[in-house]
């Protein structure tokens, strides 16, 4: 047993059942290891007994633990790994592993982690590790900084602590987060590390009317650095050379745009003090900042778009005229306000001594019983029909509260009905048209599905506003014709495609703007169905700054559309716009945290889902389990770069995939590791595919600029469920017979089994 699989594992908890737990798992897999409950004693134990793995619970980290990484680190020898087991309370795997700790291992533990902790230590030590740890750690680090980024995408005051952490992380005097102000064409700092504050104000100040120029040139040249001292001229240099130099000791920055899909939100700024600081291997992790930055930012301006909806609705309820009048107890009026006899408009003289019952049009819906049981507090409002000044129906909202006034001379109280009318015939519609926009935004923030959205907007603009007829309709995907999503309406149209150019609809999409028709007896575009319909309006629906379909409101004769039926209909198009917005975005990050970034093809969490689906599968009856390791990987990455060899891997995946069938799984499960899952294959076939995929690598060279190379690869077969039926089983067989072809040379299939 050489070195790297001799090593002695010690086992830090103060948790007894961890302790128990951690060391059953490594004796299982034949690991020497001991465990102590504590820091103190740990550190006993690595002075007197050698040690190559520290395996520590997240629960003793104290809290300043970049100290406690930087005590611990002397005492050990090198290359010795620090590992910490860490669940839902420990601290976020960017800050363990920005603090100094190599690799952070999530509860629940398997032997796969642990076996991938141990192919770490050979790693290490095969290439003396210093290096290769800093750089994988920095680069785990940032990978998991880049997702609390984006979480904290409402929590601004938390974004300078988490960028003092990406300061850490890419070795930079200052880091900062510079917003594009676009009215007033400046930058200014949403979040700092390690800057001044002097040297923020002067970059505020003197960015005014040069900040968009600044924001483009960082978009052409963000792989460019930029040296303050340089006498050529650089829309990026806001500041003078000698301020940046007085401020922190800067000679020279990097600065990438943070945007999100063609959206510019502003600049993320590195600044370092001498050129030797920088180190362009580090463009990577300035991009994963960068673009988890403008992903929180986009998510935020999302979210806060959706916060109008409760700012229109205290505009619409502030400073409505409220009338009061006061009936005695069989229902005549004693006593009124102006601003009731202003609703009315008839003269309070001759509201005084009517019956109540004469202001409504349904008196028979006054709640009286419930009236004279309240007590002093107010009851709940009833909403009635109330004859307005011209003759006019006003709905009104009622409230009701008893009073007991004082009778003549020492007679008994008398009880009185105080109550309040307010004129909510505008407003009824509007709360009508926030509670949809309020249960659209409700959708918008789950990520609902859009045809719900769809069906719920038909029914509230038929139930609550009244109109004749509601149409939803999007554009198909090849673009000719608009198809019918949700319908709501006293006649039905009918027809469930049309073509894009016809009608009213047609004209607003080629017009791209909100179509409002008062009269469509007038309008040459209207396509007659309903012969009562006398109003139209279309509001075009927008995704991603594009039309992608309409709504369509059509009325009668009694309800003439207007200007503010418009302006309803444009937000349901924008709050629309907006779930279909979220909803690819949300697609999109799905698709991101399934997807290997370097390769394109799926990652190790597609690998171990689809493993674990294998046992639930009746329709399988077998399965085989490739993994392949490209012999001497590290050769070509020490030789010729790790961009060259970055290159050579996709081109190995595509060699790969092109001799796979298209639903068998193609996986990137580590560093230059890749794993295949093949369903229903006996294992003849199985070792069969393997060969052909040995030879597809081998046969000719790959080829990058000036440099061609012949690989080859180690395959180890584990077949399901012979060899093993859940994720860790599998992968360890699988793993062992690629140790074997490695044994063999490399260039080889090896499995564990015996084909007959």
């Amino acid at each position: 047993m050489d070195r790297a699989e001799a090593c002695r594992v010690l086992v830090v908890s103060h948790r007894p059942d961890t302790r128990a737990r951690l060391l059953a798992l490594l004796t299982g897999l034949r690991i020497p290891a001991a465990a102590v409950d504590g820091v103190d004693r740990a550190t006993a134990d690595v002075a007197a007994h050698p040690t190559d793995i520290v395996v520590f619970d997240a629960g003793l980290v104290p809290n300043d633990a970049i100290a406690w990484m930087e005590d611990l680190r002397p005492a050990l020898a090198e290359p010795t790994i620090i590992a910490v087991v860490a669940d839902a309370a420990a601290p976020s795997d960017a800050t363990l592993l920005a603090a100094g700790a190599d690799v952070v291992l999530r509860e629940p533990l398997a032997e796969a982690d642990l076996r991938r902790l141990m192919q770490l230590r050979r790693a290490l030590v095969a290439e003396s590790g210093r290096r290769w740890r800093r750089r994988l750690r920095r680069s785990n680090a940032m990978r998991q900084l880049a997702l609390d980024m984006v979480e904290l995408a409402e929590s601004e005051d938390r974004w300078p602590a988490a960028l003092e952490v990406g300061r850490r992380l890419l070795r930079a005097r200052g880091l900062a987060v510079w917003t594009l102000v676009e009215h007033e064409d400046r930058l200014q700092a949403l979040a700092v590390a390690g800057l001044t504050p002097a040297f923020v104000a002067e970059v505020e100040a003197r960015s005014a009317g040069r900040a968009r120029a600044a924001v483009e040139a960082a978009v052409r040249q963000h792989h460019v650095p930029l040296c303050f001292a340089d006498a050529v001229p650089d829309p990026r240099r806001i500041t003078s050379p000698e301020s940046a130099a007085a401020a922190a000791g800067m000679t020279l920055a990097t600065m990438l745009p943070i945007r999100h899909a063609s959206a510019v939100f502003g600049l993320l700024s590195a600044y370092f003090g001498e050129a030797s600081d920088y180190d362009p291997m580090d463009i990577p992790l300035f991009e994963t900042l960068a673009g988890a930055l403008g992903a929180a930012l986009y998510t935020r301006r999302l979210r806060r778009e959706l916060t109008i909806t409760g700012q229109l609705y205290r505009e619409l309820v502030e400073g409505l005229p409220i009338g009061m009048l006061l009936c005695d107890s069989v229902g005549r009026i004693r006593l009124v306000n102006g601003a009731l006899s202003d609703l009315t408009g008839r003269p309070r003289d001759d509201l005084i001594g009517a019956p109540l019952a004469d202001l409504f049009v349904n008196p028979h819906a006054i709640p009286w019983a419930d009236w004279r049981a309240d007590g002093a507090a107010p009851s709940a409002p009833v909403v009635l029909c109330m004859r307005g000044r011209q003759g006019q129906r006003l709905i009104v909202a009622c409230r009701a509260r008893r009073l007991a006034v004082p009778g003549e001379a020492g007679a008994p109280s008398e009880g009185y009905l105080q109550i309040t009318v307010e004129d909510i015939t505008s407003q009824h519609r509007r709360l009508h048209e926030l509670q949809l926009l309020h249960d659209l935004s409700q959708l918008i923030a789950r990520g609902g599905d859009t045809d719900v959205a769809f069906q719920l907007v038909a029914e509230r603009l038929i139930g609550a506003m009244g109109y004749r007829h509601v149409v939803v309709a999007m554009i198909t995907p090849d673009g000719e014709e608009l198809e019918r999503r949700a319908e709501e309406g006293v006649t039905p149209c009918g027809v469930a495609r049309w073509s894009i150019d016809r009608g009213i609809t047609g004209r607003a999409l080629r017009e791209n703007r909100s179509i409002l028709v008062a009269d469509v007896r007038q309008e040459p575009d209207y396509l007659e169905v309903d012969p009562e319909v006398h109003s139209e309006l279309v509001a075009v629906i927008r995704s991603a700054g594009r039309p992608v379909g309409v709504l369509n409101i059509e009325t009668d004769a009694s309800h003439p559309l207007t200007e503010e039926d418009v302006a309803i209909a444009e937000w349901i198009a924008v709050h629309l716009g907006l779930l279909l917005d979220q909803i690819e975005f949300t697609e999109r990050l799905e698709q991101q945290a399934r997807t290997d970034p370097a390769t394109g093809i799926a990652n190790r969490r597609v690998l171990v889902e689809r493993l674990q689906s294998l046992a639930n599968d009746r329709r399988l009856t077998s399965a085989a389990l490739f993994l392949l390791d490209i012999d001497k990987f590290k050769q070509v990455n020490d030789c010729y770069g790790h961009v060259v060899g970055d290159e050579i891997l996709v081109q190995v995946v595509r060699r790969l995939a092109a001799s796979l069938r298209p639903h068998d799984l193609l996986a990137r499960y580590a560093g230059d590791e890749l794993a295949v899952v093949l369903r229903n294959v006996d294992p003849s076939s199985a070792l069969e595919v393997a060969e052909r995929l040995r030879r597809a690598i081998a046969e000719a060279p790959f080829v990058h600029g000036g440099i061609s190379l012949r690989l080859t690869v180690s395959i180890g077969v584990a077949m399901f469920p012979l060899q093993g039926a859940t994720p860790d089983e599998l992968l360890a067989v699988a793993d062992r017979a690629m140790y074997g072809a490695k044994l063999r040379g490399g260039d080889a299939v090896h499995s564990e089994f015996v084909v007959p």
